[in-house]
Formats: C-alpha cells, structure tokens, sequence
C-alpha cells in the first residue's frame, strides 16, 4: 500500500525530476505497520521507490545502495536481474527508478514481475492510490493547471499529490521527496523516520542535510565517554534540525496551494460583482509573498550547501515570529 508519484519538470532547458512517496509501511524486523518506514532510497546520483511486499522493497533498497557509477537501464536491469534470482515473484512488485547520468535526468518504472521496464516518461503513477492521484493530476491538466515547464508548479502538484494519496487505504500524508537535478540528487524525510536499519541511510541523509559527518553513539558507548556524549549531542541536534527544516517546508507548500486555489474562485467572484477588484490585488499581492516562500524552501532543499537551508529555516522562523506578534 503505497503512494508513489513521479512527475519531470523543464524550465528553461533545465530537467529535474521529483519522486515522491508516503511513509507507511511495515516494520522492517515484524512487519508491523508503522506511520515512519523508510520507502525512498538513495545511492550516488539516484533514487528508489518501491511497491509491493514491503519486505522485498527493503531488501532491493539495501541491494541497491551498494550500487555506484550505474545508468538507469543498468539498474532498472539489476532490479530485474536481482529480483529474479531472490523473490518469489507471485505478487506485482514494482519499483521507479530516478538518477542523473552524463548530466541529464532520466527515470525508469521497472514491473518485476513482467521483467520490463520504461524509461524517461514525464509522470509516473504507482501503488495503491495511483488511481486516484491520477485523477486528480487529469483534473489539473483540465483546468491547465498542471504546468510541467515550472519547477515550483511542479513541487506544488506533487506535494497537493500527497493529500489524494492518502485517501488510499495503508497510506499517509507523511512525505518522502526526492529530487534529481542537474546538480545532483537531494532528499527529505518526515521526521522521526525508521531508516532500514541494514544501511547507512540515516546517516548519509542527515549528513546531506546538515553538513555534518555522524558518528553512531553507540561506538564510544564504552570505550569514550566524552565522544559518545558529543556524537549524541550531534545527532540530537540533526534530528532536530530535519524536524523544523521539514515542517518549515511542507508549512510554505501549503501556505502556496491554499492560495492558489482560492484565487481562481475569487476571480469568478470579481466577474460576478460578488468582491471588488481590490480584494483580488491584496489576492494576488498575498500569493506573490507565497511563491517567493516557496521557492525559496525550493531552493535550500535543491542546494549542496547546508547554510542555505539553515538560512531558509531562520528566515521561515522570523515569519512566524512576526506573524504570531500581530496577535499579541
């Protein structure tokens, strides 16, 4: 049971692609369901997401980031290969594949079961609620609202994605986001995540994200008291860090998809004689704001420098800050 939406952007000439999936899944060791597994997967320059028997999606994720210097048809072919040889393939399992080679992006949808897989399509849709993500993907593109030549449409349409993925049984809103750009992949996790505890996800992830190089507490345990305190100080403190950074990011997606939607209703309004054209300007003023917001949580995601996103974060805070003040 899984939310799995990939959609590609092009702005500019520059590609990127976004993967994104829910957080519900079983747990590694008892295959009981849990709000925080680990589904997105990361090695080098690419992405995994899988579907199917939650058991082997976390055996491919671990087999898989061991893998290093690979093209997407090299690992859409390992996937198949390794499938084969380990799973009893009599139940779908699925996997999507995003990764940057030779400086471009490309994706892949493997189906294991039917050993084939498609490479670089522009919206890929699997799991339980593919169905109805894909409604409401075909009822943006009517409205011609569904822009693939934005960066910022793009995170705002797979992010409102995550909402109509939920309505499917076994998944949640708690999102796992990926992006691959020309300058490499970046990832975010909703907090308190159960990395697969056979890898070095966790680690790696946060080292992405703060810049700092954790040390597993549990090393210094016995022989190093003082280095287990600073190396659990550290990971307190990362954790911490993804908890705001997280909630900061998901608060200005948001924020800008309330807007956006309330605009068009508006305007209808303005035709009717309903509201004034001045109530549509403090609209539009008020959206700007919000685009602005947005990109630049966009921006420090994207940005393979840890003070941008300790700089989005302070500048969000402030905002809060100023916004509660109005009240007091």
């Amino acid at each position: 049971m899984t939310n799995i939406t990939l959609i590609k952007t092009v702005e500019d000439l520059d590609e990127r692609i976004l993967l994104l999936t829910d957080s519900m899944g079983s747990n590694f060791e008892e295959q009981l369901k849990n709000d925080h597994i680990q589904k997105l997967y990361k090695s080098s320059d690419f992405l995994l997401v899988g579907t199917g028997r939650s058991d082997q999606c976390a055996d491919m994720g671990r087999e898989f980031m061991n893998w290093d210097n690979y093209t997407v048809d090299q690992v859409s072919e390992s996937i198949l290969s390794y499938s084969k040889k380990n799973f009893d393939l009599d139940e779908p399992l699925h996997f999507v594949v995003a990764g940057k080679e030779d400086n471009k992006v490309n994706d892949s949808h493997v189906i294991c079961e039917e050993d084939d897989y498609h490479t670089d399509s522009s919206i890929i849709l699997d799991g339980s609620s593919r169905e109805i993500v894909g409604e409401f993907l075909n009822s943006l593109n009517k409205e011609k609202r569904l822009n693939l030549n934005n960066h910022l449409e793009g995170l705002s349409n797979i992010y409102a994605a995550r909402k109509y993925g939920a309505m499917s049984l076994g998944v949640n809103d708690k999102i796992q986001l990926g992006i691959v750009s020309k300058n490499g992949v970046s990832t975010v996790y909703c907090p308190n995540i159960l990395f697969n505890p056979r890898t070095n996800s966790r680690s790696e992830y946060l080292k992405q994200l703060t810049g700092v190089d954790l040390k597993n507490p549990a090393e210094y345990i016995i022989k190093n008291e003082s280095r287990f305190r600073e190396a659990y100080d550290l990971t307190i403190k990362a954790n911490k860090f993804n908890e705001e950074f997280y909630h900061a990011l998901i608060a200005d997606l948001d924020a800008l998809n309330r807007q956006k939607d309330h605009i068009p209703e508006i305007k209808k309004r303005v035709q009717k004689g309903l509201n004034s054209d001045d109530v549509l300007k403090i609209l539009i003023d008020e959206n700007e704001k919000r685009v602005n917001n947005a990109q630049s949580a966009y921006s420090a995601l994207i940005s393979k420098n840890p003070k941008d996103r300790e700089n989005y974060l302070s500048d969000f805070q402030k905002r809060q800050h100023a916004y509660f003040n109005l009240f007091e």
